[in-house]
């Protein structure tokens, strides 16, 4: 029995270790990656060829978050206004000064920026993403893309979840030892540098937050300044408290917050059981997520009808 305990805790672990990320997965980006990749070309027509931006509105009713990132990013480098395909009539129905161009992407990028702030629960679910991201090898570009967005958003459900990784040293990506506030550009670095840059921008954005901050910049230290502001600063302290209530188990490492004590929120156990290592070679698609919460489902009833009390007939 109480090795059929222990089997039972690790497995509960591991479910809490994944942050919940399979169930709170329904709530946003239902459709498959063709059909996004249909609509984009659609609306990127319907954009380009008549200033018609109802297709961000109808992403939004669909709570296809993922439409909306793609849109916002494409905007933000200033791809809209261009020919789809290098046809005469493609060309002719897209004729834009680079003054126009420019305001049809501003257009775009404060329209798909505004519904992803409309978006109840997208932090959260950015977040519990990211979770799963940390511990994959081969998704660097898509932690920085989740980080992008919770810049962009830049609300207070944000901060805690920057703040959920602020101390996290992982990323299956790096194969040796990182020196303090590297910043190489395309270059994969531990998790925690990439989140205390998106705090950064997301803290210069805010009134009346983090002085010291925004005054020092980017100079050396800026990286222990975050930390700093998130560990001792009462300005961080309801983001702190927030962070406590969510119910996820923090990154290995993570400082002992008072604000966990009995919280909802705990600390990573440790150690890790060591098979739980196989995660870091799982491929990442849009269903792994509800193939790992069904897989260790079963191993969960597998586990608990051992450890039922057989009964004689």
């Amino acid at each position: 029995m109480p090795h059929t305990q222990r089997i039972l805790k690790t497995c509960l672990g591991l479910l809490a270790l994944l942050g919940g990320l399979p169930l709170a997965a329904q709530e946003f980006d239902k459709k498959d990656p063709q059909w996004r990749l249909d609509e984009e070309q659609r609306a990127t027509g319907l954009i380009n060829q008549q200033h018609d931006f109802s297709p961000i509105d109808e992403a939004f009713a669909l709570n296809e978050a993922a439409l909306l990132r793609t849109y916002y990013g494409r905007a933000k480098a200033r791809q809209f206004g261009y020919p789809r395909w290098n046809t005469p009539e493609e060309v002719q129905k897209t004729q834009y000064t680079e003054e126009q161009r420019r305001e049809l992407n501003l257009e775009v990028e404060r329209r798909a920026l505004e519904r992803l702030r409309q978006m109840p629960g997208l932090p959260r679910f950015v977040g519990d993403r990211f979770a799963l991201l940390a511990i994959m090898g081969g998704q660097d570009i898509a932690r920085r893309a989740d980080l992008t967005t919770l810049r962009a958003i830049g609300d207070d459900d944000c901060i805690v979840q920057l703040g959920r990784f602020l101390f996290d040293s992982r990323n299956p990506e790096v194969t040796g030892p990182i020196p303090p506030g590297h910043l190489g550009l395309g270059v994969p670095s531990a998790i925690k540098y990439d989140v205390a840059g998106a705090l950064h921008a997301v803290l210069r954005e805010r009134p009346g937050l983090a002085a010291e901050i925004k005054a020092a910049g980017t100079r050396p230290g800026w990286y222990e300044r975050a930390q700093s502001w998130w560990l001792e600063n009462p300005e961080a302290a309801p983001y702190r408290r927030k962070l406590a209530d969510l119910g996820v188990v923090l990154p290995p490492g993570y400082p002992p917050l008072a604000e966990l004590k009995g919280a909802k929120t705990v600390l990573t156990p440790t150690p890790l059981p060591h098979w739980c290592q196989v995660l870091r070679d799982f491929e990442l698609t849009p269903h792994s997520g509800l193939f790992l919460m069904a897989l260790f489902g079963i191993v969960l009833v597998l586990v608990l009808g051992l450890a039922a009390p057989s009964s004689s007939l």
